[in-house]
C-alpha cells in the first residue's frame, strides 16, 4: 500500500478527513495521484464539492496549483455547516475544491 484516504459523502459534498502516504513514497506525487483518482470517481457520482481539514504545516501542499484546493471563507464554512456535518480537528484549516459547477441530473 502506498497511500489511503477516508471519504465521507453527504448530499453532493464529499469530505476527506484523513489522507496518508507511506513515508518512503512521500514527495513523489503519490498523494496527487490518489486525489486525482478520487476526484474523478466523485465527479462520476455527481459530487459537486470536496472538503478537507488541513494541518497548518500541509496547507501549502493542498492549496498548490497541482492539487488545487482553496481555503474556505467563514461565510462558505457557515453555509456548508448549515447543511452538512464535518469532522473538525483542532488547529486545522478547512479547504475545499469545486468538482462540478452543475450537478449531474439523472434521467
Amino acid at each position: 500500500m502506498i497511500g489511503a484516504a477516508t471519504v465521507r459523502i453527504n448530499k453532493g459534498v464529499a469530505e476527506v478527513p484523513l489522507v496518508a502516504t507511506r513515508p518512503q513514497f512521500r514527495r513523489l506525487g503519490m498523494c496527487r495521484i490518489l486525489m486525482n483518482e478520487l476526484e474523478n470517481r466523485l465527479m462520476e457520482f455527481g459530487i459537486e464539492r470536496l472538503v478537507l481539514p488541513s494541518a497548518q504545516s500541509a496547507l501549502n501542499t493542498w492549496t498548490s496549483s497541482s492539487i488545487g484546493f482553496s481555503i474556505l471563507t467563514e461565510a462558505e464554512k457557515s453555509e456548508l455547516s448549515a447543511h452538512h456535518d464535518f469532522l473538525d480537528f483542532k488547529d486545522t484549516v478547512m479547504c475545499h475544491k469545486i468538482l462540478l459547477k452543475h450537478p449531474i441530473v439523472s434521467l
